[in-house]
């Protein structure tokens, strides 16, 4: 059951990049563009 929900949860995300990861990169967008203006 675990397995099954890692799995559909990956999917959901941008294909194998974890959801954590992809916070962080929003993240540091989002401070480069505040940094830039």
């Amino acid at each position: 059951m675990a397995r099954t929900k890692q799995t559909a949860r990956k999917t959901t995300s941008a294909g194998k990049t974890p959801k954590k990861h992809l916070a962080t990169k929003a993240a540091k967008k989002v401070s480069q563009t505040t940094a830039g203006v």
